[in-house]
């Protein structure tokens, strides 16, 4: 995997993602300048999404833009200091009751669920586009590739949860290259 990631990788292959997502970027802002911020935000999440899952996010508006930066404004909120009670350092707090707790268990597990649930879509979808022939320059897709090769201990595989949250924590930290715009109306 870190091949895949390596500054030659970056040279021969991801610079032209780049290089297609600015010339994106330039055209969005030329079509509607009004919202530049917005245009210019979608740009790395939809490299990233290129990167890791030969997907493309070509508008602010797209499904898997909007969700990537919800994933990450709901992570914000949570970390944020006094939003979440210190557990690690008082774990007997996790067995107070819901009507103490209710209120951060709550967004908890509803960020965990979005999570999961676009972190595996995304993976699902790889699976899906290869299961039809259709493969990609992808992280995702030279790690199935890898899996799926005749030989390879199956037991060293990446289970499915695995697959999901590298792949997400991944394009977590490449779309976060931007500063959120709480300011923006949703679209």
């Amino acid at each position: 995997m870190a091949n895949q990631l390596s500054v030659k990788q970056c040279q021969l292959h991801h610079q032209k993602i780049q290089e297609a997502e600015s010339t994106q970027v330039i055209s969005d802002v030329i079509e509607d300048p009004s919202d530049f911020l917005a245009r210019v935000r979608r740009f790395s999440p939809a490299v990233i999404l290129a990167i890791i899952y030969g997907k493309r996010g070509p508008k602010w508006e797209s499904k898997e833009i909007q969700e990537i930066y919800a994933v990450m404004q709901a992570w914000s909120r949570i970390m944020e200091t006094g939003n979440t009670p210190p557990l690690d350092v008082w774990p007997v707090l996790k067995y107070l009751p819901d009507s103490l707790m209710n209120q951060w268990r709550r967004r908890a597990k509803k960020l965990s669920n979005n999570m999961y649930s676009l972190y595996h879509s995304l993976v699902r979808e790889v699976r899906e586009r290869r299961a039809r022939g259709i493969y990609r320059d992808s992280l995702m897709d030279k790690i199935l590739e890898e899996q799926e090769a005749p030989g390879f201990d199956k037991s060293s595989a990446l289970s499915d949860d695995k697959l999901a949250f590298l792949g997400g924590v991944l394009m977590e930290g490449g779309s976060d290259t931007v500063p959120p715009l709480s300011h923006l109306p949703p679209k």
